[in-house]
């Protein structure tokens, strides 16, 4: 990993009177640590038991998540710390690229060769069919960010390997939320389908349009702006097990902001029309909202 490139961690079960000196003082015992911002409430400000780490290096990083990670408990905690690696830190840390438009029956020195151009290859994978013929597409990771900078900015659109006529593609490989992404657009391309015939004649969740109208999709879902604009992403579901709404009338619900309760994901809704109730997921490790939920309505939107 390159010199200076800093590692966030997520820390729970911290103890909602302890200040940022205070939590940083006592990473410091265990690693080096750059800073420690606590995560509140947006409302009033009070600490929400949880916070962000900041550490210089992987190495370092790791060992506060060795030192910490169920294993120390703070004074007034009931439970130990939960540390972890920040959503997506893992995967920008391994400098993983998508490679594609590769020949048939290219090999892995080939592209190995052309790619330890730019820096040190630490895994090269091509996919393969089952006759071990080459998809087309490889994923290969470098030893640093900067290496994989240069390999995009030399190779993506520009060069062609020998026996392939169109240039490589060479990108960021997606991440996890970006592949589950993908998963929600295509289930969602599947729900909507399933529409009641006189849907178009009800008012919208999203604003006072006739439902034949969607917004942009995102990627996650459709896209709205609530009373108090923020942007939630919003999508159908077909059954949900707790207390339901009619056909039509369930929602899931991305993008809510971490500071948001049931209540407060209730109230958001109320002017759509009845909530008949509201569930924000809560982390049961961290005690952190999960940033998403169910809303169900009496009446079909």
């Amino acid at each position: 990993m390159a010199e200076g490139e800093s590692v966030k961690l997520f820390v729970g079960q911290v103890p909602k009177h302890m200040t940022e000196s205070q939590l940083l003082a006592m990473f410091r015992e265990f690693a080096l640590v750059d800073e420690v911002n606590i995560i509140k409430d947006k409302a009033t400000r009070a600490s929400r038991g949880c916070c962000f780490v900041l550490c210089p290096s992987r190495e370092e990083a790791d060992k506060a998540v060795n030192a910490c990670h169920n294993k120390k408990t703070l004074p007034g905690a009931s439970s130990p710390l939960q540390v972890k690696y920040a959503d997506g830190e893992l995967e920008r840390l391994e400098h993983k690229l998508f490679v594609g438009m590769l020949p048939k029956n290219v090999s892995d020195a080939e592209v190995s060769t052309l790619f330890s151009e730019y820096g040190t290859i630490k895994d090269l994978q091509i996919l393969r069919g089952s006759q071990q013929t080459s998809k087309g597409c490889a994923f290969l990771k470098f030893e640093t960010k900067e290496q994989a900078l240069a390999a995009i900015e030399a190779l993506n659109g520009k060069h062609k390997m020998e026996g392939s006529t169109i240039p490589l593609v060479v990108k960021w490989a997606d991440t996890e939320k970006e592949r589950q992404a993908r998963r929600a657009q295509k289930a969602l391309s599947q729900a909507s389908h399933v529409q009641n015939a006189d849907s178009r004649q009800h008012p919208s969740l999203f604003g006072a349009l006739p439902m034949g109208y969607m917004p942009p999709y995102n990627g996650y879902g459709y896209q709205s702006v609530c009373p108090s604009s923020c942007r939630f992403t919003i999508s159908y579901m077909c059954v949900i097990s707790w207390k339901a709404g009619p056909p039509g009338a369930n929602l899931f619900i991305y993008h809510i902001p971490q500071e948001f309760g049931d209540d407060e994901l209730a109230n958001a809704f109320q002017r759509f029309g009845r909530v008949l109730s509201a569930k924000v997921f809560i982390d049961k490790a961290t005690g952190v909202s999960k940033c998403f939920g169910i809303n169900s309505k009496l009446l079909s939107i």
